[in-house]
């Protein structure tokens, strides 16, 4: 059987053809870019890191105490006093920028920080010491549970102003690695800035390793 022989190709048509696709190729790439309304790349904004909070205790001073293994740091502008036997107190630590007893209410800004240590015969906790006191002193009072430096620690109450315009802090209690030790640690401020500068001493307290 004879098929019938395929017609010569044209190149020259051909050729006339894949010029002109492009050209209209073409066009079609310029209109798109030159005329079609571009669609904005919205870049996602990245936000700065946000600063490093300044330690206002940085250029403080720090006391450390061999003894009962623990240290904390002060303003520069204190003086410390260091009583052994202070009342029921084994040891006691009075921190104060302010000098002259006598000139204590006549500096808005003045205060005492102070730190006792107490036998803790029964090896209670922070939470057990601070609940017996309540008990004792026969009063209605609140606990606050927080840590100061992974250290546990038990707040009693809410800050008070006495009769005689002195601001107290909260009394924090604290109980050494072994239990066998107390930490009470307070003072009094002339005005309730003052005790912010009691917190911060506070935040301050570690025990040495």
């Amino acid at each position: 059987m004879n098929f019938p022989k395929d017609p010569q190709v044209n190149w020259k048509y051909v050729l006339i053809v894949a010029i002109l696709a492009t050209i209209v190729g073409g066009g079609i790439l310029v209109y798109q870019y030159w005329w079609i309304p571009k669609e904005e790349i919205k870049i996602p904004e990245v936000k700065p890191p946000e600063g490093v909070a300044k330690d206002e205790t940085a250029d403080w001073k720090t006391y450390g105490n061999e003894e009962y293994r623990f240290e904390i740091k002060y303003p520069k502008d204190c003086h410390i006093e260091t009583t052994k036997g202070f009342l029921a107190a084994e040891f006691h630590i009075a921190i104060s920028n302010v000098k002259d007893d006598s000139s204590y209410f006549d500096s808005p800004e003045g205060f005492t920080f102070i730190v006792e240590v107490f036998d803790n015969p029964n090896h209670l906790s922070a939470k057990e010491r601070a609940e017996q006191n309540i008990s004792i002193l026969k009063r209605e009072s609140t606990l606050k549970e927080f840590n100061i430096n992974d250290i546990p620690a038990v707040e009693i109450g809410d800050p008070f102003k006495s009769a005689g315009g002195i601001y107290y802090p909260s009394d924090v209690y604290i109980v050494n690695n072994d239990k066998t030790k107390l930490f009470v640690l307070g003072g009094h401020g002339m005005s309730k800035d003052s005790l912010n500068i009691l917190d911060q001493i506070t935040s301050t307290f570690r025990f040495l390793e």
